[in-house]
């Protein structure tokens, strides 16, 4: 039981405005299936790429949510907490990589109240996209932690391994012992020294080979060290910082490879056509953005003359 409605949206420049209709309180049904468009050519999104649906809504609360994309087109979820305020959202997708970030046109998403709003979610803010990265900071800090605990299981067998070495060691060089006195007496019993003399080289090789196994042992307990260190380094090294703008505020997670990803919250949208103005003062915003004084010019479509207003 799916609505999916699709839109074009363009990456290059603004076109006339959109709006997508939806009610009020639906929940899991409804999707946007988003054409990406460059100057109105088709445009093809690279690999690496997170798009993300940035929505503000008509009672002034923000949502953030990752969305997919599937064969070039990009599907975006209308969650319940984006459909919880009934009005008009304004809303783009934001495609990110790294540190950049690319913002469609501005479009429309027309929530119609619901008749019926039983239990109904109360409006705030939704920002999956940032859970989704906490998460992965928590899971970096755990695998830190055991790689810890893994090395140091691996430094303790190498101990044990290193101490059966130095006991069959001694118990090479007793045999030898034993096959030196045996030869001394080669002229009473030649049979019996040679089979004491092989025992006790099959002996010193075992040793050998035992204290081999108690090196290797050891080269890989100080590996798993020296990876528990890099893992707690790079758990240590994870960083979460948000600074406060002047229309919103600028979220940045480094993550274990140094790598960030910024995210900008901005509740101010550029007013660009009527139908912005028109929106702008549905929301509340006229008396800011359009304060006493403030002009507007338009052409007149058959003189060509500007018109101040």
């Amino acid at each position: 039981m799916e609505i999916k409605q699709k839109i074009n949206l363009d990456f290059g420049r603004d076109t006339m405005p959109i709006t997508v209709f939806a009610k009020q309180n639906d929940n899991k049904t409804r999707f946007l299936e988003i054409t990406p468009l460059n100057s109105g050519q088709s445009y093809a999104l690279e690999e690496g790429i997170t798009p993300r649906l940035q929505l503000t809504k008509s009672d002034g609360h923000t949502v953030f949510n990752d969305a997919k994309i599937e064969n070039g087109v990009i599907i975006a979820e209308l969650t319940a907490q984006a459909l919880a305020a009934p009005g008009v959202a304004v809303a783009e997708i934001g495609l990110y990589k790294g540190e950049e970030l690319l913002s469609s046109q501005t479009f429309y998403i027309d929530v119609e109240r619901a008749a019926f709003d039983k239990d109904a979610p109360t409006s705030s803010d939704e920002y999956n996209a940032l859970v989704d990265a906490f998460n992965k900071i928590d899971g970096a800090a755990v695998t830190a932690d055991q790689a810890a605990k893994d090395a140091a299981v691996a430094v303790e067998n190498a101990n044990k391994a290193a101490e059966t070495a130095a006991a069959a060691v001694e118990a090479a060089n007793g045999s030898t012992a034993a096959a030196d006195t045996a030869a001394g007496n080669a002229n009473a019993a030649a049979d019996s020294a040679n089979a004491a003399k092989e025992a006790a080289d099959t002996a010193a090789e075992n040793a050998n080979t035992a204290a081999g196994a108690a090196n290797t042992a050891t080269e890989n307990a100080n590996s798993a060290t020296e990876n528990a260190n890099k893992a707690a380094d790079a758990a240590g090294n994870l960083n979460i910082s948000a600074e406060q703008t002047a229309t919103g505020a600028t979220i940045t997670v480094t993550d274990r490879e140094g790598v960030q990803t910024s995210v900008h919250i901005d509740t101010l949208t550029a007013i660009k056509t009527w139908e912005d103005v028109k929106n702008a003062v549905r929301l509340g915003l006229g008396a800011t953005l359009f304060p006493v004084g403030y002009e507007f010019t338009t052409e007149d479509s058959v003189t060509g003359a500007v018109i101040t207003w």
